[in-house]
């Protein structure tokens, strides 16, 4: 998706008819609150979706906070209210509660708007119930992953060994259940340094149980 001006995007959301706002916080590697906020609006006679800002939340996140962030935005740029039609965040209570929840400060000043729950979301609670086979590949690469990640010391030898090697990458990723869109990622990474993963725990004369590396090299493949 390309990004556009700020000031570009907010003209073009300020001659739409109608927008919808697609609202998540999340925290950063650096444990920083953030909030970022996307816009889908009509732009010649079709439907765009644009990123529209990202904030620090620089104290609490609660659905007043969040909101008192999103209206300065509004406000300053001159962005209506009125015609904001619906609204798409994640189920956690600071966006969908009654009384003090993002979606209640919201039809305080938009009261017809329509809220949606994220269908990202949905997805991920869905995958929590993994098959058995899987989340054992899963646990083991997670364990494996941490194994070098978690030790800067292994974790530099590592990046010396890519590097070496001539590899594409240079690092693992790490996965967290909060990140849920990280658990094919970390595997695919996982898979595609595969031997030098191998070479790593030779070198450090490591022995990983044999029956751990099969699972993933084999089942822990892209799909």
């Amino acid at each position: 998706m390309p990004c556009l001006k700020t000031s570009t995007l907010v003209s073009r959301v300020k001659k739409s008819e109608f927008y919808s706002l697609q609202v998540d916080e999340s925290t950063d590697v650096a444990n920083l609150a953030n909030l970022l906020v996307y816009v889908r609006y009509l732009f010649e006679g079709t439907v765009q979706e644009d990123f529209l800002f990202c904030r620090p939340l620089a104290t609490r996140t609660t659905g007043k906070e969040i909101f008192n962030l999103i209206d300065v935005f509004m406000r300053t740029n001159g962005i209506d209210w009125e015609r904001c039609v619906g609204i798409c965040t994640d189920g956690a209570k600071s966006m969908t509660g009654k009384h003090t929840g993002l979606k209640a400060h919201i039809r305080r000043v938009c009261p017809s708007i329509s809220w949606l729950h994220c269908s990202v979301h949905r997805e991920a609670l869905a995958a929590k119930n993994m098959r058995a086979d899987l989340l054992a590949v899963l646990n083991d690469a997670v364990k494996l992953v941490n194994f070098i990640k978690a030790r800067p010391l292994n974790s530099r030898i590592f990046t010396v060994l890519c590097n070496e090697m001539g590899s594409e990458h240079k690092s693992l990723l790490l996965h967290t259940e909060v990140r849920w869109l990280s658990r094919g990622k970390v595997l695919t990474r996982l898979f595609e340094l595969r031997r030098e993963l191998q070479q790593f725990l030779r070198r450090i004369r490591f022995i990983w149980p044999p029956v751990c590396m099969t699972k993933i090299f084999r089942r822990g493949s892209p799909i």
